[in-house]
């Protein structure tokens, strides 16, 4: 037998690196015209020269599974549910 340490690799993610796979994705998707990022977001937007690709997105980063909350802003009259499959849809294939 060895005694050399058994070693496990562990693929990990950064918080802001998914938000940014998601604010990417959902920017791809038809009917959705921004994401909405609340007062703070709003306010620190008018200091900056380019938009936060992470604005409206919280994610939760577990072992096996990412939870996100997007906070989006939907075109007049499109199907809101049909735009939320979508985006499911979209990021099943991430």
């Amino acid at each position: 037998m060895s005694d050399e340490p058994v070693r496990q690799n562990k693929l990990t993610f950064e918080d802001q690196v998914i938000k940014k796979i998601a604010g990417l994705a959902t920017g791809e998707v038809q009917g959705i015209l921004s994401m909405s990022g609340g007062f703070m977001s709003g306010f620190a937007d008018r200091f900056r020269s380019t938009e936060d690709i992470t604005k409206g997105i919280d994610a939760e980063i577990g072992e096996h599974q990412v939870a996100l909350d997007l906070r989006v802003i939907v075109e007049y009259g499109k199907s809101i549910p049909d735009i939320f499959n979508i985006i499911k849809r979209e990021f099943s294939h991430l």
